[in-house]
């Protein structure tokens, strides 16, 4: 009896199922373990998951490792007891025979084919895997973990889920199809869902149900239907100019206030993200020749970034109270509204939204559409504003093309007038000669 662990397609990009490859005498099986993994972390000479030194510095990562090699120490435990097993049953020892004790006493079968509702799937099996490292995702050519911030975000489609489950009925895998499609839209405009939050959960379903498909898990392939669609529509934000910045600077705050206002600043002279400008710390702040700049790793993308800091910010970045505080975003986001107001941030914005296939338009004062995000659009406006180079910007913020980094941020015509004039100008008396 000969057994070797291997991986179902050592090729996929994704995770994909480990088996025990057995021949006895001249038959030869296989048994699929309810193990996945992601090929480029498989050793085929020691027949383990084998993570990189730099994967094992992330705790999780470590103990996923553990978990998964004694899982499989266990079916070669359970293997090696086989012949015992077949002596003590009166039972001829044989590869079909092998399959069928393993299958017996571990139930793959259970774990793969016990889904039958979507929700279940999400919250037992598909939520845990992206916390944990076990499913990954594909960029740039390189296999990456979920950030916290996109597990937080799948948990809350996973939420709403749950509350069309309660109140129309259970999603099974094989009924999620444009009948379903139309019932979700429906129950989503009842609750007054804008656009954007629909088409946030029918994206993820989209993605769990591929990735359940490709896992084995069901063969419903109706939500590639094209009418089966991700709604978007563009929303209306703001970003702040640099007169609002400094009249928001210029407040008299003490304490938490003060603190939350701080931050915010550093986010929109920055163009950081909350998930970055909350968790800088002192050691990041470098210095150079003449200057100083913030070098960290954004949470989000792992990408390394250097930005200068604005001189408007320096003195909060040199207090050494303002680090090691708990910033909480929904706080943020009530705090900062109070506070743009209380700055006199109160220019009139037009707000247009599809409300059940209606267009409506909706007048509000600038300061209740600001949010922990306006910082990083604010400070991705202030940057292009003050350099102009767009490709040099987006080295900060971390767009990939040059449309995508126009569209995000906010430039008035004004600001376009006011940057565009000396440059005019001057090139106009460059021109003028004297006869």
């Amino acid at each position: 009896m000969r057994t070797t662990f291997r991986l179902k397609n050592p090729e996929a990009k994704k995770e994909t199922v480990v088996f025990v490859d057995i021949v006895h005498a001249t038959v030869r099986t296989k048994f699929y373990t309810p193990i996945t993994l992601n090929p480029k972390y498989w050793d085929q000479q020691t027949e383990r998951l084998r993570l990189p030194s730099t994967e094992k510095d992330d705790l999780t990562m470590e103990e996923l490792e553990k978990a998964i090699n004694l899982k499989l120490s266990d079916i070669e435990g359970l293997i090696k007891k086989y012949p015992l097993h077949c002596l003590k049953n009166d039972l001829v020892e044989s590869a079909d025979g092998l399959k069928k004790y393993l299958e017996a006493v571990i139930k793959p079968m259970n774990v793969k084919q016990g889904f039958v509702f979507l929700v279940d799937y999400i919250e037992k099996s598909y939520l845990p895997g992206c916390e944990s490292g076990v499913i990954t995702f594909l960029k740039d050519n390189q296999y990456r973990r979920y950030s916290k911030g996109t597990v937080k975000s799948k948990k809350g489609v996973l939420f709403a889920l749950k509350a069309f489950e309660a109140e129309r009925f259970r999603i099974r895998f094989e009924k999620v199809d444009m009948d379903f499609y139309d019932s979700f839209l429906k129950w989503s405009e009842g609750k007054g869902h804008k656009i954007n939050q629909m088409g946030k959960v029918i994206k993820e379903i989209k993605t769990v149900m591929r990735y359940a498909y490709e896992q084995g898990i069901h063969h419903n392939t109706t939500w590639e239907n094209r009418k089966f669609s991700v709604l978007r529509e563009d929303i209306t934000s703001v970003a702040l100019s640099k007169n609002e910045l400094d009249r928001l600077m210029a407040l008299p705050l003490t304490g938490t206030e003060k603190y939350y206002r701080d931050a915010f600043l550093v986010g929109c002279y920055t163009a950081l993200r909350i998930s970055d400008y909350k968790e800088i710390t002192l050691d990041q702040i470098k210095e150079r020749e003449g200057y100083k700049i913030i070098e960290l790793t954004t949470q989000k993308t792992k990408a390394p970034v250097k930005i200068p800091i604005a001189s408007e910010i320096e003195h909060i970045l040199s207090d050494p109270t303002f680090y090691g505080r708990s910033l909480i975003e929904q706080k943020l986001n009530y705090k900062i509204k109070e506070l743009c107001k209380r700055a006199g941030i109160n220019e009139i914005i037009e707000v247009v939204r599809n409300n059940r296939g209606m267009q409506t338009i909706t007048r509000h004062e600038k300061h209740e559409l600001v949010s922990s995000h306006t910082a990083r659009r604010s400070g991705a406006t202030y940057l292009y504003n003050i350099h102009g180079r767009t490709l040099d910007v987006m080295q900060i913020t971390g767009h990939k093309s040059e449309r995508a980094f126009l569209k995000y941020i906010k430039i008035s015509s004004e600001e376009v007038a006011e940057r565009m004039a000396p440059k005019i100008v001057n090139s106009t008396k460059n021109q003028l000669r004297v006869v």
